[in-house]
């Protein structure tokens, strides 16, 4: 689990994508609440690499559902890569 995390190419299951929503949601609250003028540089990067690990295993999960990475872009499209289990081949 979590092998090369923020790497596009592979496949991950419905419960590793899972993980990833619940500790960027984690992340993301988180790091909301703690903002402050000081440290905002520093956060906002944190908040980037958090983005992009969300991105990257969103496109690993698509590659899993024999769908695009892209897909991951269309509205409400997440509870779908939840549900949807994975193709063999």
């Amino acid at each position: 689990m979590f092998t090369r995390p923020l790497s596009f190419k592979g496949r991950i299951g419905r419960i590793e994508y899972l993980l990833t929503l619940i500790v960027f949601c984690f992340f993301a609250i988180g790091l909301t609440l703690i903002v402050n003028q000081e440290n905002s540089n520093i956060l906002s990067f944190v908040k980037l690499i958090v983005s992009y690990l969300l991105i990257a295993q969103g496109a690993k999960r698509c590659h899993d559902i024999g769908r695009s990475g892209w897909f991951q872009l269309i509205p409400f499209y997440f509870i779908w890569m939840l549900l949807a289990k994975g193709k063999t081949s």
